[in-house]
């Protein structure tokens, strides 16, 4: 595994074909052969001597050690095992869910450079969670990355384009960006989407103070 420098001038060659690949390359795009192992979870690099993955935490052996875990439920349920698919899907699901929880921690004590790392990373293992992405677009909004912000919660809203929390969000972020026109039409969409919630009742008030 890893590629061979064939002099500072000369591009960086496959082990195994000698053939040129870059640095970047997982995989050699001639042969095959492993160039760089990635996490089984987010797919980021890792390095030779690193136990869990810098960008995400999961253990570099998550598939090993899971079936390790699970292997005292082979009695238990008859000798069958979640496929490794499932496995790590649950695996993933945890670890995602643990970064969330941090973040939310790390946001109520006002650390939210902190936070948006922690945000970031549960985003980076399940995509498709619409609140990790909510999460993740308020912590943003609070440094003042409103651009990232929007871009966050847009996606988050494609997710789930019932979610009046992240609507009102995304309004304050308007605000903020001094877009009342584009804040007044999503508070709109709060109190159209849930009338009677505590949501819609922030909306409202919020659209009498512009």
């Amino acid at each position: 595994m890893g590629v061979v420098r064939t002099g500072e001038d000369s591009p960086e060659v496959c082990p195994r074909c000698r053939r040129p690949t870059r640095r970047d390359f997982h995989f050699c795009p001639t042969c095959g052969e492993r160039l760089q192992e990635v996490c089984s979870a987010c797919r980021a690099p890792l390095e030779k001597d690193w136990a869990f993955c810098a960008n995400c935490g999961t253990h570099r052996e998550a598939r090993a050690v899971l079936f390790a875990a699970a292997e005292p439920m082979r009695e238990q349920e008859g000798g069958t095992l979640p496929t490794e698919e499932e496995g790590l899907a649950s695996v993933i699901s945890e670890r995602a869910e643990e970064h969330n929880s941090r973040g939310s921690e790390l946001y109520e004590n006002d650390e939210f450079g902190e936070a948006v790392r922690e945000f970031s990373a549960a985003v980076s293992l399940v995509p498709t969670h619409p609140v990790y992405r909510t999460n993740l677009a308020v912590a943003l909004s609070e440094m003042g990355e409103y651009e990232r912000a929007v871009s966050e919660f847009l996606e988050a809203l494609r997710l789930d384009p019932d979610n009046a929390g992240a609507y009102l969000q995304l309004g304050y972020t308007y605000q903020e960006m001094e877009r009342p026109q584009d804040a007044m039409n999503v508070w709109r969409r709060v109190v159209e989407l849930a009338p009677d919630s505590a949501e819609a009742e922030e909306a409202r008030d919020a659209m009498e103070s512009i």
